[in-house]
């Protein structure tokens, strides 16, 4: 049997928008690469409406047949009715229905299905959701995994989860990794400052070391155990101890360090007590909030160090941007990040803020050392490229 080209692609884009999250940013990327591959089915976009006049002045939008879908992901119920009764009546004879956020419409039906799951949090840390939205996700997920025709992952870390939770068999899934993401500026929120708390921190001759971290403010990403290494880290290089629970300065106790968190809440409230949070933040630990993609490279060109604390990820981008910045990385000792760093990092066990603050610590005083992760990052990051990741969904959309 051969392999046999959809007529075209109905992408469901309702995640790309304003201030998107890394789903939007990956579907944005995905239609941008397959739009550059020679010989491509047609693209059809679905958009929130609210998206579609920056859609419409888009680079790489602009040029494709863009559809406004009448509810977002989130209005729930109406949203999922009309994607199991009004999505189905858009698609065209011969045409492929690709799901980039975990959803897809389920049942029997007479279109190709493909979704994407980028990870499996709501299964493998349950706790972390609110028991009607995490029931409804892991039904969602679950029938849109079992409808789907393909389901694409970004790491094998994620296919393995998939397995183990059932929804999937392997002869189904994909491996399609991310790279580092290229979506313009128009759809990024908020701005960089001149005389902003980032502009100043990251500018050369800054007094500290920078430690950057970029994600939401949210459990998966353990910014708890961030801060408590932070406290650690600067312990170590001021030589006194931290008095444990004190709300404010600490005597001789300075900064000594900076880390940088640059990203806005999650969908999930962060969990670190807020003693923790306000005596990181007198030691020098800055919530930045949401910062434009070029803010973010600045940050990590200027960073000492790069960390990821994550309990879970399903890939892991981050680690490429800070791989193709020349920034060492470390990270929580979990599958996909030795998938996605390699020996371009060095590891500490989830959760662990006194290992982590030894390493800090250790790389800190080490400065061949930081040099050898960065340069092995810069060989690694020229695996990740979205022509490939889009040349990948290209093969599972002909292999349906």
């Amino acid at each position: 049997m051969t392999a046999t080209e959809p007529s075209s692609i109905l992408m469901d884009a309702r995640t790309i928008g304003p201030g998107m999250t890394g789903v939007g940013r990956y579907t944005y990327n995905l239609l941008w690469a397959l739009s550059l591959v020679p010989g491509a089915p047609p693209l059809r976009v679905l958009m929130r409406r609210e998206s579609l006049e920056l859609a419409r002045r888009d680079p790489v939008l602009g040029g494709m047949e863009l559809i406004a879908a009448p509810y977002s992901h989130e209005q729930h119920p109406w949203a999922d009715l009309w994607l199991e009764r009004g999505l189905p009546r858009l698609l065209r004879p011969g045409e492929l229905y690709h799901g980039p956020a975990f959803i897809a419409p389920g049942g029997r039906r007479p279109f190709p299905r493909v979704v994407t799951v980028h990870d499996l949090f709501v299964f493998t840390h349950p706790r972390y959701y609110p028991l009607r939205f995490r029931t409804w996700l892991r039904w969602a997920m679950r029938r849109a995994c079992r409808g789907a025709d393909r389901v694409l992952v970004p790491s094998e870390a994620t296919a393995d989860e998939l397995e183990r939770f059932g929804l999937a068999r392997r002869e189904k899934i994909r491996l399609t990794p991310y790279a580092p993401d290229d979506t313009p500026s128009l759809w990024d929120r908020g701005a960089l400052g001149a005389g902003g708390m980032l502009a100043g921190l990251v500018q050369e001759g800054r007094e500290y070391p920078l430690i950057v971290t970029v994600g939401s403010l949210e459990p998966r990403k353990d910014p708890a155990t961030a801060r408590h290494a932070h406290l650690g880290l600067v312990e170590r290089l001021d030589r006194q101890p931290v008095a444990a629970g004190r709300q404010g300065p600490v005597p001789g106790l300075g900064r000594r360090a900076d880390w940088l968190w640059l990203g806005g809440p999650g969908s999930l409230p962060d969990d670190s007590p807020v003693s923790l949070r306000r005596l990181a933040a007198v030691c020098g630990f800055h919530e930045v909030g949401h910062v434009p993609k070029e803010g973010v490279r600045e940050a990590l060109r200027a960073a000492t160090i790069y960390v990821s604390c994550s309990r879970s990820e399903g890939f892991g981008m981050p680690l490429v941007e800070a791989m193709v910045a020349g920034c060492p990385i470390v990270a929580s000792d979990i599958p996909v990040h030795h998938e996605v760093a390699g020996d371009a990092a060095l590891y500490f066990p989830p959760g662990d803020a006194g290992a982590l603050a030894d390493i800090l610590h250790r790389l800190l005083a080490k400065p061949a050392l930081r040099e050898g992760l960065a340069q092995r990052g810069l060989e690694r990051q020229e695996s990740f490229r979205w022509s490939r990741t889009a040349e990948l969904t290209l093969a599972a959309y002909r292999d349906i």
